[in-house]
């Protein structure tokens, strides 16, 4: 499957940076092949214009009021067909300098040239890829080269491709502008083409502008934010000592600073950190510490992990990540400046034009990210040998199943610590609701994690399963089941991080001084700080939501225009009617209708409802069809009157009578119009959620519930004095309202 998948990719990449650039050279070779036919094809034209008006003077000679036929049937005087054929004499003579001899080179040397790009931007991204492979080294070094390379390469591909497209029509153009000024329509076709051509040419310098311009453009490196505290040597002795003895035994690098938190887990990096209380830290060695995982973690599983952070550090992992972060903005950024084709909305304009640059530019991303996940596992595997080789490799995989059967704990705890605001359930802190959580339910199989990715805000993991194949430790039932140990491990107390680790100690007086205050509560109480300003905005943004769709809007149908023409088509045919029947009884000629429909024996309007005659069908047809119309008329005036959509803050009232759908049900909704030369219509369609009950709709013809597909279309030509954007606007903004009612009803 996966072949497949990318044997259709690579096709994919071929046709478009390759092939389709041959097919513009193609092009011009075939127009080439044609410019001798069209140089003689002008000259021959000339020469059957002169020949037939040699014909039409010796016609004329013989009588000068004779008359021609054209292919159409249209007569014309001789002499006027004589000026109107010496007038394409001279058009021909004035069109023949613009033979355009060179165009059809332009248009095979662009199409040339953009598939010579093409072959070689993929060759040297393929050659870089395989280089990069060598080493970190020659990574770094060949996106560098790419880096530099990538912007010329898409500016070459889209202009040349775009120009060549140009090229060719240009030449088409003027090849049949003769023939295209002498059709019917001729001028509409000329300035379209004189549009397509101007539009290819302004799209291809802004393709190579935009490419420019995303190349200058600094690339500026995001904080990393943190819900931390930056914990120094006098704050927790204890941990910095514990993390100096791993990284000792590891011969490993030392953190400049170390952060403990809630809401993460294990990491090293190198990026700027500001932390939530406001605090950015210097540049340097930072390393991230979890307590909720720490808390359930032995310490020689704790330095394990530890001394596979520090790895990272000793192997430049994160030295190597700030330096590889430009070059791959960067591509980004070319890639950006290219991309002009919405997702599930390409065109032939788009497919043209954009897509062979931005294949290309995704091929390099591609490129870059298989080496750099190439060597991010080669180094998770050596940083996992470094943790191994601190305890051991038990140890560490012992770690890596603690981490990923308590994930799915520690993500509940602060996902609902959070969404209370801060607010402790039974008094517990996060830990303590962490802990009690543990000991009620315990941990699912562990064996269910083995092909899981461990999470991490800056980098790609192996699976636990690879990682465990590449220290040769087997997932034995033993294994797994020592993952799953319910007890606290009493670690964080023992680092110095949690309240009553921090023995009393006596001043120079010898009184004892209090305990300080542990960490952990200070970072609870930063949580739940940040909890609490959270829901707070929240809450702001939801009433401000539920404001905004607080008064009840009665939607009407609008359709003027149809409502005119149905009162203007069933006055004319009554008027038609009313006149020819006057007429046959002789009561009114009017229009000459009476002419034609007059009899010999004169009979009353009675008669000839009853029994018509010949021509009366027509005017008894001519009265139905207006008495239709003005029929069709007044049931719309009559269904007017009654909204077609009524918005509250419970829900929609649809159709007529009206049905409820409460907002809860409508899990989506779209809007679309349909418009033509003389009116427009909307259509509406909502998506039920599958818990609601579908709802029983009257027989409104504007109105249908798709059963299967659960949704109901609601369809008008249009609603009275709001615009589809408007209506769009409007029903989403009621939809959030009532959406964020419920949210603050399950919030209270």
């Amino acid at each position: 499957m996966v072949s497949a998948g990318r044997t259709k990719y690579t096709l994919s990449l071929i046709s478009f940076v390759v092939l389709l650039p041959l097919l513009i050279a193609a092009l011009g070779f075939w127009e080439f092949s044609r410019e001798e036919t069209s140089v003689g094809s002008l000259s021959q034209r000339q020469i059957e214009i002169v020949q037939t008006i040699q014909s039409l003077r010796d016609l004329k000679a013989k009588n000068p009021l004779a008359t021609v036929e054209d292919e159409t049937g249209k007569k014309y005087s001789v002499s006027l067909a004589i000026s109107m054929f010496e007038q394409d004499l001279a058009d021909a003579a004035s069109f023949s300098f613009l033979n355009p001899h060179l165009l059809p080179f332009a248009t095979m040397g662009l199409g040339l040239t953009s598939a010579l790009v093409g072959c070689f931007g993929l060759l040297s991204i393929q050659s870089m890829g395989r280089r990069a492979r060598r080493s970190r080294a020659d990574l770094l070094k060949s996106f560098q080269r790419g880096q530099k390379l990538l912007p010329w390469l898409l500016a070459l591909l889209g202009f040349s491709v775009i120009t060549g497209l140009a090229c060719a029509i240009i030449y088409e153009t003027l090849h049949y502008l003769p023939d295209i000024l002498a059709a019917k329509k001729g001028a509409k076709l000329l300035i379209a083409a004189a549009l397509a051509v101007l539009i290819l040419i302004f799209y291809a310098f802004k393709l190579v502008w935009d490419v420019i311009k995303s190349s200058r453009a600094a690339f500026e490196r995001s904080p990393l934010h943190l819900l931390g505290r930056s914990i120094s040597e006098a704050d927790a002795p204890e941990l910095w000592r514990f993390v100096r003895q791993v990284a000792k035994k590891a011969k490993a690098t030392m953190p400049d600073r170390i952060v403990v938190g809630l809401d993460q887990c294990f990491f090293v990096t190198e990026n700027q950190v500001v932390l939530a209380n406001g605090e950015t830290l210097p540049p340097g060695r930072m390393m991230y510490l979890p307590l909720p995982y720490m808390a359930f973690m032995t310490e020689e599983e704790t330095a394990a992990v530890i001394g596979h952070e520090l790895g990272h550090f000793t192997g430049e992992d994160t030295e190597y990540s700030l330096r590889f972060s430009p070059i791959y903005a960067s591509a980004v950024h070319n890639l950006r400046a290219v991309d002009t084709i919405s997702e599930g909305n390409e065109n032939i304009f788009d497919l043209v034009t954009s897509k062979p640059t931005l294949m290309l530019g995704e091929y390099f991303l591609s490129s870059f990210d298989h080496a750099v996940q190439h060597w991010s596992r080669i180094r998770e595997f050596a940083a996992d040998a470094m943790g191994a080789s601190v305890a051991s490799g038990r140890d560490i995989v012992s770690s890596l199943l603690r981490i990923s059967v308590l994930e799915p704990h520690v993500n509940g705890v602060l996902r609902a610590y959070w969404e209370r605001g801060g607010r402790e359930t039974e008094g517990t802190s996060t830990l303590e609701a962490l802990r009690q959580r543990v000991r009620e339910h315990g941990f699912n199989d562990p064996a269910e994690h083995l092909e899981q990715t461990q999470t991490h805000p800056t980098d790609s993991h192996p699976s636990l399963r690879q990682r465990m194949e590449a220290l040769s430790i087997a997932p034995t039932a033993e294994l797994l089941e020592s993952a799953c140990t319910r007890h606290d491990s009493g670690l964080l107390c023992k680092l110095g991080l949690e309240a009553g680790s921090q023995p009393e100690t006596e001043s120079e007086g010898g009184e004892a001084l209090p305990l300080r205050t542990s960490i952990t509560q200070t970072l609870e109480t930063e949580f739940a700080q940040k909890a609490r300003e959270n829901q707070e905005e929240e809450v702001r943004t939801l009433r401000a939501m539920e404001a905004a769709g607080a008064e009840t809007r009665a939607l009407h149908e609008g359709g003027w225009w149809t409502r005119f023409l149905l009162l203007l088509m069933g006055g004319f045919f009554l008027f038609i009617a009313v006149a020819a029947t006057a007429s046959t009884l002789g009561k009114l000629s009017l229009l000459g209708l009476g002419d034609g429909m007059a009899v010999e024996n004169q009979i009353d309007f009675q008669t000839m409802i009853t029994h018509p005659r010949g021509s009366e069908y027509v005017i008894l047809g001519f009265f139905l069809i207006g008495l239709f119309f003005l029929t069709w008329l007044v049931i719309i005036q009559i269904r007017r009157g009654k909204p077609v959509l009524t918005l509250n803050t419970k829900g929609i009232l649809v159709g007529a009578p009206a049905v409820e759908i409460p907002w809860t049900a409508i899990e989506d909704y779209g809007v679309t119009e349909l418009t033509t030369n003389y009116s427009s219509t909307l259509t509406l369609l909502l998506t039920l959620s599958e818990s609601c009950t579908p709802p029983t709709l009257s027989g409104d013809r504007r109105v249908k519930h798709l059963k299967k597909e659960r949704k109901i279309r609601i369809t008008v030509p249009a609603f009275r004095k709001l615009s589809s954007a408007a209506f769009a606007e409007l029903f989403g903004r009621y939809l959030a309202a009532g959406r964020a009612r419920e949210e603050l009803k399950r919030r209270t």
